[in-house]
């Protein structure tokens, strides 16, 4: 089978082109030497070649894919924004190389809560309440937006890596059915392998934190990147499509039907993890108190009022 690579598809593309006109010459009996050729065969030369004169043009649309590799910057800078989120409480998916120690910085949330256990004003009261108690909670369910941001990048570069390789192998299989079909009337059949999946039901399924009443957003976060339809949403497979033919033209037919499909696949997947996206970002709005702490009302305090009752009042 020719060996070529995304790297080199522009060629691999124009290898075919050749391919598919040395096979419809030899199915028209057309001697490969010019000198060998009648009038009549030399004009249907001609004509064989424009009918091919399109086969590089309908890998165009691949030569300017996403690199991989840019979608790595992306998930390093999740990465980092998860390990500073990460506690004791968290249980994060192997697959996010999450391996920096637990941070343990929030834990000092419960000290700071009972210092202010003794101070009568309102404020005090309502930082207690209505921002350190819920922190834990609005901790882990940043965590679970971005740990579920971070499988969804996997998958978007996943995506990009396999349309490489999906996209070579049409060009490969084609150039290798065309170089062995002899003179025949029976159907050359081949499959090509579609691995482009976006893969969300691994994001529902990712472990999240759970911080008591932080489970619940944990399990709207996982649903929410589904669909709204369940948690456990089912992958996408890897399709296998079967191609047929019996000339070279019926081969560039059914070459051209696989990379349509093929791109419609690769926009089908990045349709699901873009609403998957879109699923965690409409959380996060939909249940911002889930996830941002409110402004306390300590931020206004002064020296001057610091004492009021309707700030810290008084220590008893």
């Amino acid at each position: 089978m020719a060996g070529f690579t995304y790297e080199n598809l522009a060629a691999g593309a124009e290898a075919l082109r050749k391919a598919a006109i040395k096979t419809a010459c030899e199915q028209a009996a057309i001697p490969p030497l010019p000198e060998a050729q009648s009038g009549q065969q030399k004009q249907d030369v001609i004509a064989i070649e424009a009918a091919f004169a399109g086969v590089p043009a309908m890998f165009y649309p691949f030569l300017d894919m996403p690199r991989p590799e840019n979608f790595d910057g992306i998930f390093a800078d999740l990465q980092q924004s998860a390990t500073v989120l990460m506690t004791t409480q968290n249980a994060p998916d192997s697959d996010l190389e999450l391996t920096a120690a637990n941070n343990n910085k929030f834990s000092g949330v419960t000290t700071v809560g009972d210092n202010l256990a003794s101070w009568s004003g309102a404020a005090a009261r309502e930082f207690k309440s209505q921002y350190l108690d819920k922190l834990p909670v609005q901790q882990a369910s940043q965590f679970n937006a971005v740990a579920a941001s971070m499988k969804l990048i996997q998958q978007e570069k996943a995506i990009w890596t396999e349309a490489r390789k999906n996209v070579a192998d049409i060009v490969n299989q084609a150039i290798e059915v065309l170089e062995n079909m002899p003179q025949r009337c029976s159907k050359d059949n081949w499959t090509v392998a579609f691995t482009v999946v976006a893969a969300v039901a691994s994001v529902a399924a990712v472990s999240l934190a759970a911080a008591g009443a932080g489970i619940v957003v944990g399990l709207t976060v996982a649903d929410k990147v589904a669909g709204g339809s369940s948690l456990f949403i089912k992958d996408d497979p890897p399709e296998n499509r079967r191609f047929e033919a019996s000339t070279a033209d019926g081969v560039i037919r059914e070459v051209d039907r696989g990379v349509k499909e093929l791109i419609a696949r690769i926009v089908e997947q990045e349709g699901k993890i873009a609403a998957a996206f879109s699923g965690v970002n409409a959380l996060v709005w939909d249940e911002r108190e889930a996830f941002v702490p409110k402004r306390p009302l300590l931020a206004k305090a002064t020296p001057e009022n610091i004492t009021d009752q309707d700030m810290l009042g008084f220590s008893s």
